[in-house]
């Protein structure tokens, strides 16, 4: 989701004009009112400001966190993007034990985020 939409949802689901948040915050309701309609992007003071309003981490505010705190990755393009230059930096490892290594890496961090399939 994107910061326009998580902010006016928060907003919305707090029953707060944009007067009001305005006024919580410190920041204009101009300024409010165009992140909300993504004209604007804000500042990290802003989102700071925002996230300790809202009780939330600045991912969740920017759509890269869910709200049980894991990871999402839909507003990113690393994840399709990244696939054949992490396939080529592999394939360049110059042996087959630095390979297991970083297929070990990366079976504990997916093991870590209780998401390993095995083969």
């Amino acid at each position: 989701m994107k910061f326009s939409n998580v902010l006016k949802d928060l907003r919305k689901n707090q029953n707060l004009t944009l007067s009001e948040l305005s006024e919580k915050i410190g920041y204009s309701r101009s300024i409010i009112c165009e992140w909300e309609k993504g004209k604007k992007e804000p500042t990290a003071g802003s989102l700071s400001a925002l996230a300790d309003f809202f009780n939330i981490s600045t991912d969740y505010l920017l759509g890269r966190e869910n709200e049980d705190g894991t990871k999402t990755y839909e507003n990113t393009q690393s994840t399709q993007s990244e696939k054949p230059y992490i396939l080529k930096l592999y394939n360049a490892l110059p042996n087959e034990r630095q390979k297991k290594r970083v297929e070990w890496f990366i079976e504990g961090m997916l093991e870590d985020n209780g998401t390993n399939e095995k083969k």
